[in-house]
């Protein structure tokens, strides 16, 4: 896609199964090795009776949609605020959903509005991204 392409309001929706191997990998890289998410015993225990996968880990999944989808190859990522609402739970299939909010044509970049749904469409992530998309910037990658 051309940074032209892109609009307001434009949306892009991907889902994504969290599987108990992801988070125990996450946590392997991470260093957040924290029982919520890779005991089960433990985190049976909890209020949330069974793991959860770490925040930043829901923050990956968009970090991967911005970078290999929407807008894709030729994005940079340089910013994310974001707020943990619900936990996201293994064996969920959660939606991560994008929504362009305002575009810098100029220094050609977008906001978007990052939200990640839960299987019930409760709201578990919500937030906004500030990525700067230039392909033509890689061509020679």
């Amino acid at each position: 896609m051309k940074f032209e392409e892109f609009s307001i309001g434009q949306e892009h929706h991907e889902t994504h199964l969290v599987t108990q191997e992801e988070i125990n990998a996450f946590a392997q890289v991470s260093g957040d090795k924290n029982p919520i998410h890779i005991d089960p015993v433990f985190a049976g225990k909890s209020i949330f009776g069974r793991p959860i996968a770490h925040g930043m880990f829901g923050l990956s999944l968009i970090s991967a949609v911005l970078g290999m989808s929407f807008p894709g190859f030729g994005t940079i990522y340089m910013g994310q605020e974001a707020k943990f609402l619900k936990p996201i739970l293994i064996g969920e299939t959660v939606d991560i959903r994008l929504t362009v909010k305002n575009l810098e044509p100029e220094k050609k970049r977008l906001l978007i509005t990052t939200r990640i749904f839960k299987e019930n469409c409760d709201l578990a992530i919500e937030g906004e991204a500030r990525v700067q998309y230039n392909p033509d910037l890689f061509v020679s990658l």
